[in-house]
């Protein structure tokens, strides 16, 4: 397992779901249920 794959996964599933968050108010619950 790589360290520096793993991390840039979890950073991009972070960025992806604030940026989601912050396009859709409605959705703010998006990151918590898919956590």
């Amino acid at each position: 397992m790589n360290e520096e794959s793993t991390l840039l996964l979890v950073m991009g599933r972070l960025i992806g779901c604030f940026l989601r968050n912050r396009n859709k108010h409605r959705e703010n619950n998006v990151c918590n249920s898919n956590s």
